[in-house]
């Protein structure tokens, strides 16, 4: 168990470390670029993110906050009530070597388990085409709360 223990806490230092000169060397890869797409998923099913409402006096120091909050929140909390394929996604991608190749085809067939085991239909009908649709034809909002029910 200590061995296991030691493993992980490496792979989390080297995880760390790759991170940390990416950054520095503002050299981006697929990796960082499925990540991000990890975290715009993460915010669509939860409309949230637990760093997007850090502040600071600059932006370098904003930036600095955001990447300690990515590097401080563990992917179990932070798909914590989604699908399990969301965090083993993540695990997946944290886990790829900088200049490492993504199997695309299992990490789509990751979300397309889910949109059939939710009952989904492929209809080519987006949330935001429903939304737009709405406020071209009604001019009104479908998503937005009734005037009726705002207490003043």
């Amino acid at each position: 168990m200590l061995a296991s223990t030691a493993i992980s806490e490496l792979v989390c230092l080297k995880h760390i470390r790759s991170r940390q000169l990416a950054k520095c060397y503002l050299a981006q890869s697929r990796r960082d670029d499925l990540e991000s797409l990890g975290y715009m998923m993460i915010y669509f099913a939860r409309g949230f993110l637990p760093w997007q409402d850090v502040t600071a006096a600059t932006d370098d120091e904003r930036n600095a906050l955001i990447r300690e909050k990515k590097m401080d929140t563990p992917i179990e909390a932070l798909c914590r009530d989604l699908p399990k394929e969301f965090a083993t996604y993540l695990t997946y991608v944290r886990n790829l070597a900088f200049d490492g190749r993504p199997d695309y085809c299992y990490l789509r067939k990751l979300f397309r388990n889910v949109f059939v085991r939710q009952s989904f239909e492929y209809d080519h009908v987006f949330d935001w085409t429903i939304k737009k649709f709405f406020m071209i034809h009604n001019g009104s909002d479908p998503t937005a709360v009734p005037s009726s029910s705002v207490q003043d």
